[in-house]
């Protein structure tokens, strides 16, 4: 290039090429990340005596295999402590841990990064304006991370704070997660999710939370609110390696369109084909989250059963997750005959049957208190009140009620398979106790 002046001042300008054997020994870079490896630089370079300024500035900063960066931007200097800086810079990094120190170096280990990043500020105090960067790891874990950061009251390693940031991310199942959210007793399959992240390096926050896990060809399931506390691992009281998360406040349906794929979820065997959908609103923390309203309905081709509002105590952390569920519900069965699956002996084809009751959990026992049940048909028309003290399997039923327009005939015939003459007889009618 070319340099003007005189004994007191000058002017330059020029096309500059240069390299610094390290960035942590750059004498001009005193804030920022604790950055390490060689730098190399191409770039306009104008100025005078107060200072200069780079453009179309190519920076390469390369510390593999930890990270490489190449930005693109420019940067003015007018001395110590009066500097601006912008550039966009690409780059391939070992962990985000790197990037977003705030997150924590439990993220250290997750896998390799590529991210985007924009920085504005000065040399002393940089500004991400914004950054997208992807995480991903040989076990099939994905995260991708787009926001931006501005620095505490000392440098950006120290305090810094998110204004907003936007995580979404992806597995093939739970098992991903472990080191984060421990061992869970049953694993949906792929699983995704995405939320709003706003924090500190001790604690962050996440809005417009959605998660989604399963597959409605097995079992679906989708959760949306917020999470208001996630404590990272290592922070006073929480010893256990684990990320504690607490004042959930979440919306969560699930669909399943046979019974049979939830045998591992209750630990037992289920009856099939049966479609199960449910809603739920949960509050809570990861060791203890209680639904305050849901709804169920079990359907099959014959039988439709309806319950709400549901309450019910979900542990994560326990062998049998599910707890202390109550609800009352209402059953319609197309004939009686179709109960025959539930029950050990063959019930006979009678009519209709409407039922209401309680349904009840008692440890790892569901229960049906004060049960109601109807069957108006040609054959009978049935009231009965009683429970069910085991639904599982269908055990423990104490009945008691009143009946009218029972075909004898048929009754005997159902009982005996032969009658010894054949007389035509009377409908019955009276009361009756079955247990």
């Amino acid at each position: 290039g070319h340099l003007r002046g005189t004994d007191t001042e000058f002017q330059y300008d020029q096309n500059l090429e240069a390299q610094h054997p390290d960035a942590a020994a750059f004498s001009g870079f005193q804030g920022g990340w604790k950055l390490k490896g060689p730098i190399r630089l191409s770039a306009k370079m104008r100025g005078d005596t107060q200072g200069f300024e780079l453009e179309d500035a190519t920076f390469i900063l390369d510390n593999m295999p930890a990270y490489r960066f190449e930005a693109l931007g420019s940067l003015l200097y007018r001395g110590a402590g009066d500097s601006s800086i912008r550039l966009q810079a690409t780059g391939d990094l070992e962990s985000l841990h790197y990037l977003v120190d705030w997150i924590g170096p439990d993220l250290a280990e997750v896998g390799r990064a590529q991210a985007n990043i924009s920085v504005s500020g000065s040399l002393d105090a940089l500004f991400i304006d914004d950054f997208n960067a992807r995480i991903e790891n040989d076990e099939g874990l994905v995260i991708d991370v787009g926001g931006h950061i501005v620095p505490g009251e000392n440098e950006l390693t120290s305090g810094m704070t998110p204004d907003e940031m936007v995580v979404q991310a992806r597995g093939p199942n739970l098992a991903v997660l472990e080191r984060w959210i421990g061992t869970f007793p049953y694993d949906l399959g792929t699983w995704r999710a995405s939320g709003k992240i706003h924090g500190s390096p001790q604690r962050i926050a996440v809005d417009d939370f959605v998660l989604e896990m399963g597959s409605r060809d097995t079992f679906a399931l989708r959760a949306e609110g917020r999470v208001g506390n996630i404590t990272r691992s290592g922070e006073a009281g929480n010893e256990d390696g684990r990320v504690d998360i607490s004042e959930v406040a979440l919306s969560a349906s699930a669909y399943s369109p046979d019974s049979a794929h939830l045998a591992a979820l209750f630990d037992r065997e289920l009856p099939p084909d049966h479609a199960v959908s449910a809603s739920l609103v949960v509050r809570g923390d990861r060791q203890k989250l209680e639904a305050e309203t849901g709804e169920i309905t079990i359907e099959t081709g014959d039988l439709t059963l309806r319950a709400t509002p549901i309450k019910l105590v979900l542990y994560p952390d326990r062998e049998n997750p599910l707890q202390d569920v109550a609800a009352p519900f209402t059953l319609e069965v197309a004939d009686s005959s179709a109960l025959s699956r539930y029950t050990v002996a063959e019930v006979p084809a009678l009519g209709p049957v409407r039922a209401s009751g309680n349904l009840v959990q008692d440890e790892s026992i569901f229960r049906v208190d004060d049960l109601a049940l109807s069957i108006a048909g040609d054959r009978i028309d049935l009231q009965a009140q009683g429970h069910v003290a085991d639904l599982g399997g269908f055990s423990g039923v104490a009945l008691s009620g009143e009946f009218s327009g029972l075909d004898t005939r048929r009754l005997l015939l159902y009982l005996f398979d032969e009658l010894p003459y054949d007389r035509p007889l009377d409908a019955l009618q009276g009361n009756f106790q079955v247990a």
